[in-house]
């Protein structure tokens, strides 16, 4: 018989807001342990490339800040 499957969950943390850019950082527990974490710099583009993010967007992401997890801005290392 299968045990089933622990639980997964992720978790996402706005950890810096700029102008045109927000830096955000993702987590995946499995039965609670850290498995995974991914960190993304998302850059907001209109029409004519690169651009402030909307009043509202810029609000409700600056609403959303957390510091960043200890690991955050570390180099990738081969």
């Amino acid at each position: 018989m299968r045990s089933a499957p622990a639980p997964s969950f992720v978790t996402t943390f706005v950890t810096s807001v700029a102008a045109r850019k927000a830096v955000l950082c993702h987590e995946l527990r499995v039965g609670g342990e850290l498995v995974a974490t991914e960190e993304l710099t998302a850059i907001h583009v209109a029409d004519e490339g690169a651009a402030p993010f909307p009043d509202h967007v810029a609000d409700k992401l600056r609403r959303l800040l957390q510091p960043a997890p200890e690991y955050a801005g570390r180099a990738i290392r081969s």
